[in-house]
């Protein structure tokens, strides 16, 4: 690979003049749209998520991870968009800011994007039963399973569910 043209002639150090440096981070993208710098983040939430999803099971691992990813690609833009509001308002940076509708119009793609990874969220939690509404959902679920003919079953079926509810009391799983 060529050294590139000098644009602004010798001793200027800009990418034009120098070309971009091995593991430069010009390129990497920033705040909600950021995949790598979000990973940390997702991770901690991920973290807190797994404490709280009833009847916890490593199954749910991939949903936990992509829920974690929305809610901190969330945090980030809702973030960001605060800080705009902030400057736009009466805030002392609102004259550096520009008009109020030209730095609206600039966030308008955050802003949409927010509200699509708001309901991603809200999606995610209720099929994680973390609000209450799935919450109620699972607890009719368990009350319907507690409700169940067991004279409807075979013999053969009876100790298949006896042999499941030991299994379950063994790991400790309370209904």
């Amino acid at each position: 690979m060529s050294a590139p043209e000098r644009v602004h002639g010798e001793g200027c150090e800009c990418v034009r003049c120098t070309g971009f440096p091995e593991g430069h981070t010009l390129s990497t993208r920033h705040g909600a749209y950021a995949v790598v710098s979000l990973g940390p983040r997702a991770a901690e939430i991920a973290e807190q998520l797994r404490a709280l999803v009833p009847g916890g099971d490593p199954v749910d691992g991939p949903a936990v991870s992509v829920l974690a990813s929305v809610l901190a690609r969330l945090e980030r833009a809702m973030s960001a968009l605060d800080a705009v509001d902030a400057a736009t308002s009466e805030h002392p940076l609102s004259q550096y800011a520009g008009s109020k509708t030209e730095t609206l119009d600039q966030f308008a793609r955050l802003r949409q994007d927010a509200k699509g990874w708001a309901n991603v969220a809200l999606r995610g939690l209720d099929a994680l039963a973390l609000v209450p509404t799935s919450r109620g959902r699972l607890g009719l679920d368990v009350a319907r399973m507690r409700r169940l003919d067991l004279s409807r079953l075979s013999d053969r079926e009876l100790s298949e569910l006896e042999a499941l509810i030991e299994r379950a009391e063994e790991v400790g799983f309370d209904a």
